[in-house]
């Protein structure tokens, strides 16, 4: 943290989302080029990237980027103890047309990113009770969510401009702030 901000600036430290708290996001000088850092443990890197970073990568890249396609789907499991921090809960569709629930949601058992079919979205605070509806979120849909992407010659001055100074941070920061994504 301290060397970022000896080279320039942080505009966010601590996300509310479990797994992935510690996230930075910022720009170091000399051209204000935009800097992210992702957790150590692994499921809260794969998380983070998927909700956080590959948007961001993408509508640097020019990219319409759209919100990932949620499905409202039956929890076949219970969550007794939730979290205060919004949680993405490794999940996996079940025969029955419900969602099974890893578990290990610890975020250092990778293989709870390889088995899930998808996210589970759950609100800070929420109890999960077998039968509930749940926000699902399929990896597809978290890997492969934008429209198009427009080419570099395309972009006018201005967007390249914020492209390349990173203006795109604080612009994004503001967006993750208005998806729910609240700082910790």
């Amino acid at each position: 943290k301290a060397a970022v901000q000896a080279e320039g600036a942080l505009d966010l430290w601590k996300i509310a989302i479990k797994p992935g708290k510690p996230l930075a996001f910022g720009k170091v000088s000399p051209r204000d080029t935009a800097f992210i850092g992702l957790p150590g443990n692994p499921v809260s890197t794969f998380v983070t990237f998927l909700m956080l970073v590959r948007p961001f990568l993408l509508a640097c890249q020019g990219a319409r980027v759209t919100a990932p396609r949620a499905l409202m789907m039956r929890a076949d499991f219970d969550w007794p103890k939730p979290d205060r921090r919004r949680e993405f809960l490794r999940v996996r569709i079940d025969g029955e047309g419900g969602l099974d629930l890893f578990p290990n949601q610890s975020s250092g058992v990778l293989t709870s990113a390889v088995w899930a079919d998808g996210l589970l979205d759950n609100p800070p605070g929420r109890a999960i009770s077998r039968g509930d509806t749940v926000r699902f979120l399929p990896l597809p849909e978290l890997i492969a969510r934008f429209t198009r992407i427009v080419p570099f010659a395309a972009l006018d001055a201005t967007t390249l401009k914020d492209i390349l100074r990173v203006d795109v941070v604080v612009r994004m920061t503001r967006e993750f702030k208005a998806e729910g994504f609240t700082l910790d």
